[in-house]
């Protein structure tokens, strides 16, 4: 069995933004074809003051996990980042989550 196919790395993108901002997140993740995940809505309930210096208190969130891959993560979740304005005047947090698993490790004995 010989390398038939380039094997790439992938980290879930994790993105928690006001639910306000559906339609903005939905055209970042299709313009950039990241269409393999999961939205979520939150309710507003965290109590702590660490949730609350990322407002997750103040409204009711939308929660993405999304598949990004090894080559494009930097400058998605930078652009991501802008686009949702959680630096400048929004609530939120954006975070890349290393996958593995155990059919890396196969592959990797196999010599794929």
């Amino acid at each position: 069995m010989g390398k038939s196919a380039i094997i790439e790395k992938f980290s879930v993108l994790l993105a928690i933004c006001d639910n306000e901002q559906e339609s903005e997140l939905q055209e970042f993740l299709e313009s950039r074809n990241l269409n393999s995940g999961l939205i979520f809505l939150g309710k507003g309930t965290a109590e702590s003051d660490i949730a609350d210096i990322f407002g997750f208190g103040l409204s009711d969130k939308l929660i993405t996990c999304v598949l990004v891959p090894e080559h494009s993560q930097e400058k998605i979740i930078i652009e991501l980042t802008d686009v949702l304005g959680i630096e400048r005047d929004h609530f939120g947090l954006t975070m890349l989550l290393e996958t593995s698993s155990a059919s890396s490790a196969v592959m990797s004995m196999l010599g794929l």
